[in-house]
């Protein structure tokens, strides 16, 4: 429907008979439709405050041409756009490089996209917001490097701009402006710059220009974003060679990414109604565990518990626990990867199964995921985990308590898992949209491809690898 978004906020999102919400769009969007329906299923991306960083050890021409086109291509008005630029002391100092880049930002022409000689058009909306007061103002230590302008003294025309000196906790570096503006950041070493990205909260893409490979895999183990670049562009994902997807403020939701198989998951109501095949055996302390503690009472609900178990395995050593790249391209990497959340919590209440409640511990375990088991008027459940006391770790914990007591810690977990969605009370619904915490739709299942999906968050990697199609450092995959 051709509409406004406040209108599809008002009247459409808010209907009971909308199943399932996709959004592109501001935080603001995203929780004025969760305000207006707590129990609202929203799969929404909602940009980020996006920074490549520049270390002592890149390629200088390499990394000034790839952030002009991450911060400038379509008027950097991109949810994938760099925004912020780090650079190490060495390459702040360095005043060539910062000539250069002002040199070839100068350069990127604004204009009528009939005129070929303009490299960038026009601004999707006239300047307001955020961006507005970012090109009007100036903070402690700031100055621009390219001053911002209007092409052709047209309000829809800005310019690309520098801001240089921006410190940490300024408002260039915490907010979203979508536009031509680039702030420029100092960091002391490649640690600091790291902290300078994490600490804005946001985790859509990031971007790192560095040589040396062990920098490059101490960023890869420490940023936090859903799209990593290395030594490219952070704009143009294609799908499935680089599916797109964030964490952090810039995901609420299940956080599947899109251009990937498990995005299609969202839209459709999952019933089990045969066993999993599994062809393989498996050795595994959790498999004694269960034959253990099995009953004739609950058998019914242990023998799925062991079917169960078997899959999550089989999924977990061929699907959750490797790296894959679908695309094999020569000169660039493009790797799709399962990062465990790093906790849960799971709530039980009175009328929950065996199965509903263990099978979900089985699948936290083998994802090696923390959990928390928070407990509602269910002796049966408390006893057998009193005495199955090596089903959990020690970061594990067991509690008996209310609602209240269990919504007072929910800002601590990064998924809530009840049995079934229709459980859940308002008032958790209302709670979880303080953080924002994705609360999963899915019953407990014995399918480990589907079950295991609700303990990881989906992350891809795009490293090119050659340099200037020079590929001779790296020894070639047999692509037969």
């Amino acid at each position: 429907m051709p509409c406004s978004g406040p209108l599809a906020g008002e009247y459409l999102t808010s209907s009971k008979d909308i199943d399932f919400v996709i959004l592109t769009g501001s935080e603001d969007t995203a929780n004025k439709m969760l305000n207006k329906r707590n129990d609202l299923f929203l799969s929404a991306e909602t940009g980020g405050k996006n920074a490549t960083i520049v270390t002592n050890m890149a390629d200088k021409e390499q990394a000034i041409k790839n952030i002009c086109l991450s911060a400038f291509s379509n008027s950097g008005q991109k949810c994938s756009a760099t925004s912020l630029l780090i650079l190490e002391d060495e390459f702040y100092e360095d005043n060539k490089f910062k000539k250069d880049l002002i040199d070839a930002v100068s350069s990127m022409q604004v204009g009528s996209v009939w005129d070929f000689k303009n490299t960038i058009g026009t601004l999707a909306n006239e300047v307001s917001g955020n961006l507005k007061k970012a090109i009007n103002e100036l903070e402690d230590g700031e100055v621009w490097a390219i001053k911002p302008e209007f092409a052709e003294n047209n309000k829809y025309m800005l310019k690309p701009a520098i801001k240089w000196g921006v410190k940490e906790g300024n408002f260039c570096h915490k907010n979203e402006l979508f536009g031509p503006l680039l702030s420029v950041m100092r960091a002391k070493d490649l640690k600091h710059a790291i902290h300078i990205v994490n600490s804005t909260g946001y985790g859509l893409t990031s971007g790192i220009e560095s040589l040396d490979e062990r920098e490059v895999d101490y960023w890869k183990k420490n940023i936090k974003a859903g799209n990593l670049y290395i030594n490219r562009g952070t704009t143009g994902a294609i799908v499935l060679r680089q599916p797109f997807g964030g964490m952090g403020k810039s995901s609420i939701g299940a956080g599947r990414k899109v251009g990937m198989f498990n995005y299609i998951t969202q839209f459709v109501h999952f019933k089990e109604i045969d066993t999993p095949k599994i062809t393989k055996t498996y050795t595994h302390p959790l498999i004694s565990l269960l034959k253990q503690y099995e009953n004739k009472e609950d058998k019914k609900d242990f023998d799925k518990l062991q079917i169960a178990l078997l899959s999550y395995l089989y999924n977990y050593e061929n699907e959750f626990s490797k790296e894959k790249d679908y695309c094999n391209i020569r000169g660039e990497d493009n790797i799709f990867k399962y990062i465990p959340v790093q906790s849960v919590l799971i709530r039980v209440l009175k009328t929950d199964t065996l199965f509903e409640t263990i099978s979900r511990i089985l699948a936290a375990k083998i994802s090696k995921v923390p959990i928390k088991i928070s407990i509602q008027s269910n002796s049966k459940m408390l006893q057998f985990l009193d005495n199955a006391k090596e089903l959990l770790d020690n970061e594990d914990k067991v509690v008996e308590e209310t609602t209240s007591e269990m919504i007072a810690t929910i800002e601590n977990y990064d998924r809530i898992i009840y049995a079934d969605i229709a459980k859940v009370p308002e008032s958790v619904f209302k709670k979880s949209l303080d953080y924002p915490i994705f609360i999963v739709r899915q019953p407990p299942m014995m399918e480990g491809r589907l079950e295991l999906l609700n303990y990881f968050i989906e992350q891809s990697i795009s490293h090119s690898y050659h340099r200037y199609g020079n590929i001779a450092s790296r020894k070639q995959k047999d692509t037969k």
